[in-house]
């Protein structure tokens, strides 16, 4: 008898439309289910709502690092124990992110494999 697996979702938040697509298609490669947000706002609502497994937040470079969406999803109970990978090119956005409450961050640019192995030990 076939054993019902139920596919992992995973909220991927970029502003970058070409990014989001992109993570989009090779996280949906390797068997995830994905939704896409646009931005922090969006993307809290989307959490709320579909209670993904995941929550991928690509922050970009600006003068202060904006991690109000992690913040956001600590502070709900809907949505405090989402794990959630932080994809940056900045240090101290990474430090600051993990003191904040994200599971991990990945420095960017970063390869397909650990990007990959780095969500695996990630969802529960």
């Amino acid at each position: 008898m076939a054993k019902n697996v139920t596919k992992k979702k995973i909220l991927v938040a970029d502003s970058e439309e070409d990014f989001a697509k992109a993570l989009h298609a090779r996280l949906k490669s390797n068997g995830y289910e994905v939704v896409i947000a646009a931005d922090g706002v969006e993307a809290f609502v989307k959490a709320k709502k579909e209670k993904p497994d995941l929550v991928i937040y690509a922050v970009r470079i600006s003068k202060r690092c904006d991690l109000n969406l992690l913040r956001d999803l600590r502070s709900s109970a809907r949505t405090r124990t989402i794990p959630v990978l932080i994809l940056t090119s900045v240090p101290e956005q990474a430090e600051e992110a993990v003191r904040s409450g994200a599971a991990s961050y990945l420095m960017k640019p970063y390869e397909a494999g650990p990007f990959l192995n780095m969500v695996r030990d990630i969802l529960p």
